[in-house]
């Protein structure tokens, strides 16, 4: 019996002094710079933002990922709405 490869993988976020972060259940690194790095997660697309940011590790097959630097902000994302604007409050409650 084949197995789906999320399945055996945790999501996992440890972050030393907000200047080392280690993950687990990463899938894939989307895309990566000096001041972010994007990756798809087990639970979603995963933010990383800051700034002087390396990756010192990065296993797909384990899917763990070891990233320092200053570190800023962590969000998921949820590139489907992303970029559209939302209904206001009074949009929806006179709908």
């Amino acid at each position: 019996m084949i197995e789906d490869k999320k399945t055996n993988k945790s999501n996992s976020i440890f972050l030393t002094e907000r200047s080392h972060l280690e993950l687990g259940g990463v899938t894939d690194c989307l895309s990566f710079d000096e001041e972010s790095v994007v990756c798809d997660t087990v639970l979603g697309t995963l933010c990383i933002r800051g700034a002087d940011l390396h990756i010192n590790k990065i296993n797909l097959d384990t899917g763990e990922l070891v990233i320092d630097g200053e570190i800023d902000m962590l969000e998921y994302v949820d590139y489907s709405t992303f970029g559209k604007k939302k209904a206001s409050f009074l949009n929806k409650l006179f709908k």
